[in-house]
């Protein structure tokens, strides 16, 4: 670990930049400033300056800019540009004038001051070093620099088994002193930190390990840098040091326990500012678990805490763009897996200090988010929770491990984390060095590095590195049986991997010896996946060479050594998938595992599902068929069909003939699907009480197959739509709908025998609800269960009417059709009258004022149907019946009109001049709509085939959850949630109809597929590189090209992933030219991808674009931008150019430009500036060929409530009518309709409201001629 304290790298969370155009800073001021921040860096030139705050992102700097009057201009240059880096904490302009009184202007919230002397700007800077270092290690933060916590995912497990493995690590004499001289060499040249070095090691007592912490000297800085940087090579060298604080807080805590029994609990609070990103960073994660990496300061007073938040006292924004944010945390005594206690009469500052400290590795839950309005203050509540309280596989490494298999499975996690397989290997190289003449220790190292070696494909190399341990151990005559194990295992891996089957079984016997009870919990906590369970892949290969005899001795011999009954499907489940072996051979070994059921019912049935929905990804339908059937034989032999309430579709007998229907129907087989769907409605009609409301629409498919065979089956058809509609009727949760059946002869409707009316009338309707079997939800027990009721009968009385060709009957059920659709808009406008009744209607509409003031703003029909009613007065009703107005111009209005659309209007008699400005205002206009169930920013929204809206997760407070908008009635509801919660993911529309939904930041390298038939989502492959901030776009063929991101802590990405939604694989394409994240992806008219912008891993903002050509597999680069730019948006335009708008860049902050790509020459050109910059906007292309960006973020990360067009024609952009609500985070959707819907985002505070943009259409332009 020579390089662990390289001088090169800032080990502190601290750096001082000097940019000195006058020369001043000479070497006796350079002592002066290291004294107050040790990591110093000066420079003479701008873009030298330049150059390094875009280089580094591990410190918060502090800038000095030294100048005279007279370069002002220059002045404010660097300081307009310096404001750009989120990491510069703050800035002070020295002017060397002498004498000079002018004051200058400076308008830059990070500039702490203009000075004229040095001696108050050092002075004052140190002051504010001084506090800032006491809670400079921020609870969270947005960088590449660390944080001080970290969601506790297997992503991140890493680095807490790191640190529990050094703290387990024997102590040598040595290791005091060796941290000592480390020091001494960092610090070199840094006269006053040399002192309190040489202090330090004259009278260093672990009694005092923490007087030594919380003084503002090298070690606290030192150590929480590295800590928050997870550089494990230089904390290998704190062992000592932390391990005494942890002995004095357990001594503390022990104490505490035993004087104040009887008062467990303990809050502690901490305040800090934060960036709007990292609010969102944390809100992410809300209701998850993070873990403290290094240890934490608090403070039991809340006033305390309340200043450090930087609170203002108002609800006014702070102007530099900051927000306060207060962590409260309980923390109960008694947990003491985790130390933590009272230090103030142990502190250096004595013991009026509040000060309670925690031990890195203590884990916090997110139990509750608040924001104080008045305070302008966002409250983040924790809990301390300990390993037991996790419902993953436990962090806490068992006593029982020895050391040498601790640094094997380091090793593993490093190479699980994001932090790829050079950190793993760097890590074991800087272990040899320290290990060496241990041969033990030594031989752990290479088997690690071979298994590294392994798990990446490198054969021959993780051959020499298991070969040169297994020398070693021989040479050392070595007694481990934890490295023999490792040994034979990855031996076995090695030959597996390469398909020498014969020599993988000869090594894996060899490890067999070796493994036990304990072996095999151990590596199941270890989340290594039963590496290192020899039995496991015995089994595994005997699957493959379809010797099931022995694969099923094999698995039980596994599971006899496994006392955790809950890791028995897992055994069972990874002998199934191993090795991506086909699911013919899977299916063939689980048709051999039906012999013994009960006692696997759940396994086999869990791992039949999944290869049927392998089969069906890639259109096997026959060999699905046979699995559904397989099913419905272990339905048979298990006997529990019909007496478990299943909540697994797959366990349900009905579900699995309908299933079966399906895949018939995509066959093309009409007769075999009738028949299966029959079944299913037979059987389900027998199980009622065990299925879902779903089974209500099986008898209008059957029906619609019927009717598609024409003949005599028409017949058929229409007896199964009445037996349908009869269902509906008489459900028990449609009590509504039936009140309203008997209302139907009530309502008479003018001219409704018209055909022109019925036509006119239906149209529309039809279109928006005809909807096959797999593209509705029956819900139960749901407010909307009416109106889908209703509108499901209504479709069937149309498809009757059609099927009635003309005739009298035909007739009849056009105008059942009708009442039904008017029926059901009376139950909306009047949903809150159970049952609907005459007099209740009368009653509603009594008066003109009551129409206006109590439905005016507070109900609405579907926007999409304009009707004209007759103020329902005492004398519009005769003889106990309701008139409707048709809305062609046969019939006069009376003397009131209400226009039910989004909001109920009341019209004088004749005030057509009123009416009709009311519908030439109607469009350019933003219209508030009901609100998400779900505050959301930064998730995705997008146009299913059915013409509904998918929204899924993103950061608030539900980041698993997804929810459907239905345009067609205006309303917002819920459907099934996602596996994993996430933010900053992609979703995207693939051709089956289904949506992909890749990474983000809740669980970064996962998938999820939403199947609309269904509503639920299953699991997908994972993606090979862990992203977030990516782009995925579905090409042409059908596949979906994900590119870039950022994983973990900051890595940047410059590779590419493919989908294949036939086979439901990825495969790793080429890799871009430049790593990048917040770029943007375009699927161009002849098939190819333009990458735009973006960030690198420089920090710096990006002009390269390149192509990427999906049937060579190959990126070229592209035509560079005008200006570089991330957080900007593009839209592909009619014409095939790429219309790139807004963003940000290094110079010029926020853009007002956009530029176009053509693809028939390659070449960029500037088009008209747009009349606000903005970065992270909404845009989307209109049907009119314009383009329409919305929101976003103005300057100081305010969010924006302006909107504009674009015209192609002139290269001009309008400012257009401003939102309800300003946003940024927020998604832009075009509904069929060509309207405009807008989701959630930011703007005081995450938002769940939505509104639609109305463009001008030629709809709209004859409904002005009304």
């Amino acid at each position: 670990m020579d390089d662990a304290f390289d001088r090169s790298k800032n080990l502190e969370q601290l750096a001082l930049v000097w940019f000195d155009t006058e020369n001043i800073v000479d070497n006796e001021l350079e002592i002066r400033m290291r004294a107050i921040i040790d990591y110093f860096k000066f420079f003479n030139h701008a873009d030298e300056c330049y150059d390094y705050l875009r280089s580094t992102h591990q410190a918060k700097l502090f800038i000095i800019i030294s100048s005279n009057y007279n370069k002002i201009d220059q002045i404010r240059h660097f300081l307009t540009t310096v404001h750009q880096f989120k990491h510069v904490h703050a800035v002070y302009v020295y002017l060397t004038d002498e004498n000079n009184e002018r004051e200058m202007d400076m308008d830059y919230p990070k500039v702490c001051g203009v000075y004229m002397e040095l001696q108050k700007l050092v002075s004052e800077l140190g002051e504010k070093v001084a506090t800032l270092t006491k809670y400079a290690n921020m609870l969270f933060e947005c960088s590449t620099g660390g944080t001080t916590t970290s969601y506790i995912g297997i992503n991140e497990m890493w680095y807490q088994r790191s640190i529990d493995i050094a703290l387990s690590l024997p102590i040598s004499n040595n290791d005091r002193q060796t941290l000592i001289d480390k020091c001494r060499m960092y610090y070199k040249g840094n006269t006053m930190t040399e002192e309190i070095i040489d202090e330090f090691e004259k009278t260093y007592d672990p009694d005092k390990a923490i007087w030594w912490y919380t003084r503002n000297c090298f070690l606290y800085r030192i150590l929480n840098g590295v800590l928050r940087q997870k550089n494990m090579e230089a904390a290998l060298y704190f062992r000592f040091y932390l391990l005494d604080i942890c002995k004095q807080l357990k001594s503390v805590q022990e104490e505490y326990l035993e004087y104040f029994d009887d008062r467990p609990l303990l809050k502690t609070y901490r305040g800090q500012l934060m960036t709007r990103e990292e609010v969102i960073y944390l809100e992410k994660f809300a209701g998850f678990t993070y873990s403290i990496n290094s240890l934490l300061s608090t403070t039991t007073n809340r006033s305390t805490a309340l200043i450090f938040s930087g609170i203002t006292g108002s609800a006014t924004p702070r102007s530099d763009g900051y927000i306060s944010v207060l962590f409260e945390i309980e923390a109960d005594t008694r947990l003491l897996q985790k130390p933590f206690a009272y230090i103030g009469h142990l502190s250096y500052f004595g013991s009026n200090e509040d000060e309670v400290l925690f031990m890195i590795g203590a884990m916090l839950l997110l139990t509750a988010t608040q924001y104080d309005e008045q305070q302008n203050l966002h409250i983040f509540k924790f809990s301390l929770i300990s390993y037991k309280d996790l419902t993953y596989p436990n962090p806490q490494l068992p006593s029982a491990i020895s050391i040498e298999s601790k640094f094997i499975n380091i090793g593993y996690l490093i190479q699980r984390s994001y932090l790829h397989e050079s950190h793993a290997a760097k890590y074991y190289n800087s272990l040899l060095n320290d290990f060496l003449g241990d041969s033990q220790n030594t031989c752990a190292c290479y088997i690690g590095l071979g298994w590294i070696a392994c798990e990446n494909d490198k054969y021959d190399l993780a051959l020499k590195y298991q070969t040169t341990a297994l020398q070693l151990y021989d040479q050392a005559r070595l007694s481990s049986t934890d490295l023999l194990l490792n040994i034979y295992n990855c031996l076995g891996a090695i030959n597996r991997k390469e398909n020498n089957y014969e020599q993988a079984m000869d090594f894996y016997i060899k490890a067999e010896q070796y493994n036990n009870v304990q072996c095999i919990d151990r590596q199941w906590i270890n989340l290594d996946e039963f590496r290192n369970v020899s039995s496991i892949h015995m089994a595994a290969i005997y699957k493959l060479q379809q010797r099931f005899d022995l694969t099923w001795n094999m698995y039980l011999k596994t599971i006899e050594k496994i006392p955790n009954a809950k890791l028995h499907k897992m055994v069972f489940e990874y002998i199934v998938k191993a090795y991506n072996d086909s699911i013919e051979n899977r299916k063939r070994f689980l048709d051999y595992t039906i012999q013994y059921l009960p006692s696997l019912y759940e396994f086999i049935v869990y791992s039949y599902v999944h290869i049927v929905e392998l089969a069906v990804s890639r259109k096997d339908y026959d060999f699905a068929i046979d699995c559904l059937k397989k099913l419905l034989e272990i339905e048979s032999k298990s006997g529990k069909s019909a007496t478990h309430k299943k909540q697994y579709h797959y366990t349900n007998v009905p579900f699995l003939y309908k299933k079966i229907g399906c895949l018939y129907e995509e066959k093309g087989d009409l007769n075999s699907t009738i028949e299966w769907f029959e079944k299913a409605f037979e059987t389900g009609m027998m199980f009622s009480q065990l299925i879902s409301h779903n089974y209500l629409i099986t008898p209008r498919h059957i029906a619609l197959l019927y009717a598609k065979q024409g003949g005599e089956k028409v017949t058929l058809a229409i007896e199964w739509q009445k037996r349908f509609i009869e269902m509906l009727l008489k459900d028990k949760h449609n009590l509504q709908s039936c009140a309203m059946e008997l209302a139907l002869p009530q309502i008479e409707v003018c001219d409704i025998d018209s055909e022109l009316w019925q036509i006119n009338f239906l149209q529309l309707r039809i279109s928006e609800t005809k909807l096959c079997w797999n593209e509705v939800e029956v819900r139960s027990h749901h407010e909307d269960d009416a109106s889908t009721y209703n509108n499901m009968i209504a479709l069937s009385y149309y498809d009757i009417a059609k099927l009635c060709e003309r005739s009298e009957e035909a007739n009849l059920y056009y105008k059942k059709c009708v009442l039904s659709y008017l029926k059901n808009e009376l139950q909306h406008l009047l949903r809150d009258v159970k049952p609907i009744s005459i007099k209740a209607i009368e009653s509603h509409f009594s008066t003109e004022q009551e129409v206006d003031e109590r439905y005016r703003t507070c109900h609405y029909l579907n926007e999409e149907i304009p009707i004209l009613w007759t103020t329902l007065r005492q004398q519009n009703v005769s003889n106990g019946c309701i008139k409707l107005i048709r809305t062609d111009s046969g019939t006069d209005p009376t003397s009131v009109i209400v226009s039910v659309r989004v909001q109920l209007e009341v019209f004088p008699e004749n005030d057509y001049e009123r009416l009709k400005n009311y519908y030439d205002s109607d469009y350019h206009r933003w219209i508030n709509i009901g609100s998400m169930k779900h505050v959301r920013a930064f998730h995705t929204a997008l146009k299913l085939p059915n013409g509904k809206i998918l929204v899924v997760g993103g950061e608030g407070d539900g980041p698993a959850a997804a929810e459907l908008y239905n345009p067609s009635t205006g309303k917002w509801s819920a459907t099934g949630n996602m596996i994993y919660a996430r933010n900053l993911h992609t979703a995207s529309v693939l051709n089956n109809g289904k949506v992909l939904v890749v990474a983000g930041s809740g669980d970064s390298n996962s998938t999820e597929l939403y199947d609309p038939s269904t509503g639920k989502w299953t699991a997908g492959a994972g993606v090979k590189y862990p992203r977030r901030m990516h782009t995925a776009v579905v090409l042409n063929d059908g596949r979906v090209l994900v590119t870039g991101g950022i994983v973990g802590g900051g890595t940047l990405l410059n590779t590419a992933e493919l989908y294949d939604p036939s086979t439901g694989r990825w495969t790793v394409t080429s890799p871009m030219n430049q790593a990048r994240n917040w770029h943007t992806a375009s699927v161009l008219n002849n098939g190819k991808v333009l990458i735009v912008g973006g960030s690198n891993a420089a920090g710096e903002y990006v002009v390269i674009t390149e192509l990427y050509d999906p049937s060579s597999n190959t990126w070229t680069p592209a035509d560079n931008l005008n200006y570089p730019r991330t957080y900007h948006t593009a839209v592909v335009l009619t014409d095939g150019k790429v219309l790139i708008i807004g963003g940000s860049d290094d110079e010029h902050g926020l853009l007002h430009t956009s530029e176009l790509y053509d693809p028939s020459t390659g070449h960029w050109t500037t088009t008209g500036d747009l009349n606000e910059a903005r970065m992270f906007p909404g845009a989307c292309l209109l049907a009119n060929g314009q383009v329409l960006v919305i929101g976003g973020q103005a300057n100081n990360a305010t969010p924006m409530n302006t909107a504009e067009l674009y015209d192609p024609s002139t290269g001009t952009w309008t400012l257009t009518s401003k939102l309800n609500h300003a946003r940024d985070g927020h998604t832009i959707s075009v509904l069929n309709n060509g309207r405009v819907l807008v989701t959630g985002g930011y703007g005081n505070k995450l938002q769940s409201s939505a509104e639609l943009y109305i463009p001008h259409t030629k709809d709209d332009q004859d409904r002005t001629e009304l």
